[in-house]
């Protein structure tokens, strides 16, 4: 597998990825005009790669990238010979194409020739979740031999199926990018102390096989950071604990205290550890209940469900006649493991609507039938009705801290849900019921208030918002963790803009200026209050003017409550789908279970270690498949935090110990 390098300003790839790249128009490449004075500027494009300069620029006629640099000049570009087709086939007309074993040069290079190959589509097979038998495959070797046959620069033509690979190769490629990008994963891992778990339980189409996937989450150097950890097989519900802790032993992770989302289906395997539900579960399930259980013999039920219904059927019949692909924008499509995308598919409905292009296409195809069960008043009216649960999903799944805005998404979403003059009958009822769900069912954690705790901008809403038992409760518990972690420490930051919050304006009903408190003095002759508690109520009362970012926030202070910050916004407010993110579809039956691990793994980890410039080759190590590696696990030392302890008063000090 080729390295890859990404700086600030450039990024350094290898001539023969980039050529791949331009040529099958991958989305990560860009083609712009080059300025300059030369005439042949004209005939060539400037390559950017991942939104970065390259050191090279593609022909125009023929694609092939060309070195160009400010050292280098227009000399290479003048000298370049377009590598056409008709060029190729001349090439091949004048009998120069011969059988490849006889050139000396491709015997040269032959084995070098097998081991790039070999891991590039291993590559190909990580990045695009292919079988590692698709290198075997009719259409692949077809199209490689033309690619071949018209790009290749020996210049001369040779049986393609030669040189590919074979599944058992592509697979120890695999293998071996795999057990390096896991080491590089396990060494960032190693470097930070407080983590978060999230696991996601999907069944494999056609297979029917269920995976648990298991991903972490933390905080390093500043910044959010997500590592798909493993995908095991998990055939009965009692395999999903053991499977679970035999990967955070892998991974040198194994401790009681570790905090993990999931959803509720989940509660019984994750039982003995501090478990958070899943805020975007918990949303889904809220939509779910409310229109899943509308009753058609209700007047005010039965127009939604035969918008729903209605909505439905024109997606499918669009996308089935594949006249989807004449929309300006493509229509998004509901799905039966989850109730969210449906707003989508609202949403989607509601914009092919308003552009008059669905009705045009339909007339065309004397279809307006499929229109008539669509009420396009209502669905605006539904529309707008969802329109905050949408953009709360979109906030509780970014990659930055998000436990912190579970308790305001509620209060937020509360106050979305009020009744308003003007709304009708529909909207009124639908509001009443999704109103009762979100205040049932959306469940709040102390996490998440100590977690809207440490945001300074929330502070206030936190303490109008909770009641003086529950907010003395995040005082006095954050207080017990700094009192048993810690000696006393000045809690200090440097000079922040006010310009900027780091609370998004989705929230901005619960942001309001702190008021001055008078510090709590304590009465003569009681007893001094505790060093922890003084320090959470510094931090609570004091005048903070808002930053960028929660993270750039808690990165310019110091004192007690920072290892704290770190520990809490590592938690997601919602879990990392393993299964609809890095989506297999259909070709998830042909894989092993070793290979879902391994391609999963890649798939997503492999993605950040490349946006993050670190370079993952995979032609140093040997690995035999399905063999213990016999290295060591990682151990990493950690506090344990017990948050039921401290809820009961227990003054019991926790020990330093290794997570293993």
């Amino acid at each position: 597998m080729d390295e890859l390098s990404v700086s600030q300003e450039q990024v350094m790839i290898h001539k023969s990825d980039l050529s791949l790249k331009v040529k099958n128009k991958d989305p990560c490449v860009q083609l712009k005009d080059i300025n300059g004075k030369s005439p042949f500027c004209a005939k060539f494009a400037r390559i950017e790669c991942y939104g970065l300069d390259t050191n090279y620029v593609a022909c125009k006629t023929c694609s092939v990238p060309v070195k160009y640099t400010t050292e280098s000049g227009t000399s290479g570009l003048i000298r370049h010979k377009c590598h056409t087709s008709k060029a190729a086939a001349a090439v091949a007309a004048d009998g120069d194409v011969d059988d490849h074993r006889g050139s000396p040069k491709l015997q040269r290079l032959e084995q070098d020739i097998f081991t790039s190959l070999a891991a590039k589509v291993a590559r190909m097979c990580s990045e695009d979740l292919w079988p590692l038998s698709a290198a075997e495959g009719r259409g692949f070797v077809g199209v490689a031999q033309t690619l071949l046959e018209i790009g290749s620069r020996f210049g001369y033509k040779f049986p393609v199926e030669e040189i590919l690979p074979s599944s058992s190769t592509i697979a120890r490629h695999v293998d071996q990018a795999y057990y390096q990008l896991k080491g590089r994963v396990k060494d960032e891992i190693q470097q930070c102390q407080a983590h978060a778990l999230s696991a996601d339980l999907w069944t494999a189409q056609r297979a029917e096989t269920r995976f648990l996937t298991l991903t972490t989450h933390y905080i390093h150097e500043w910044k959010s950071h997500r590592r798909v950890l493993a995908t095991r097989e998990v055939a009965e519900d009692d395999d999903i604990k053991r499977a679970a802790e035999e990967i955070l032993q892998e991974f040198g992770m194994l401790s009681e205290d570790v905090v993990v989302v999931t959803d509720d289906s989940l509660d019984a395997a994750f039982h003995d550890y501090t478990r958070l539900s899943c805020a975007g579960s918990q949303m889904d399930s809220i939509l779910r209940h409310v229109f899943d259980c509308l009753d058609e013999k209700n007047p005010l039920h039965a127009p939604v469900i035969k918008l729903m219904a209605g909505t439905d059927a024109l997606v499918t019949h669009l996308k089935r006649e594949r006249l989807e692909e004449a929309l300006a924008q493509p229509l998004q499509e509901a799905s039966q493991s989850s109730w969210h995308p449906k707003v989508g598919t609202l949403k989607s409905v509601q914009g092919a609507l308003k552009s008059g292009e669905l009705r045009q296409i339909l007339l065309a195809r004397n279809e307006l039938r499929f229109l008539e069960p669509v009420d396009g008043e209502l669905l605006d009216e539904v529309v707008a009705l969802l329109a905050p649960f949408d953009e709360a999903k979109r906030h509780l799944s970014a990659r930055v801290p998000t436990l912190h805005l579970v308790l305001p998404t509620k209060v937020t979403l509360l106050k979305a849900l009020l009744r308003r003059h003007g709304d009708s009958q529909v909207v009124t009822e639908l509001k009443v019921n999704l109103s009762q769900a979100v205040d049932l069912k959306f469940q709040i954690d102390l996490y998440h208030k100590m977690a809207t705790a440490l945001s300074p901008s929330l502070r206030s809403f936190l303490r109008r918002t909770v009641s003086a038992r529950e907010y003395d409760e995040v005082i006095g518990t954050l207080a017990q963790l700094i009192d048993k972690s810690q000696a006393p420490a000045v809690l200090t930051g440097g000079a922040r803009s006010a310009e900027t919050s780091e609370v998004d304006d989705f929230f901005a009903a619960c942001i309001e200026e702190d008021e001055d408190e008078d510090e709590d003095e304590d009465e003569e002759g009681g007893p001094k209050e505790r060093w922890g508690r003084q320090v959470v109520q510094q931090y609570m009362s004091d005048k903070i003017p808002p930053a960028r970012s929660l993270l750039d926030f808690w990165k310019e202070r110091s004192g007690a409550l920072v290892p704290l910050a770190k520990k809490f916004l590592s938690v997601p407010a919602s879990g990392a789908p393993a299964e609809p993110d890095l989506a297999l579809g259909r070709r998830r039956a042909a894989l092993h279970p070793h290979n879902v691990d391994a391609l999963l793994f890649l798939h997503s980890n492999m993605q950040m270690m490349v946006r993050r410039g670190v370079a993952v080759p995979v032609d140093v190590i040997s690995h035999q498949r399905g063999k213990k590696t016999g290295e060591e696990p990682l151990h990493i030392a950690c506090t344990k935090i017990d948050i039921k302890s401290l809820q009961e008063g227990s003054g019991a000090h926790e020990q330093e110990r290794a997570c293993s």
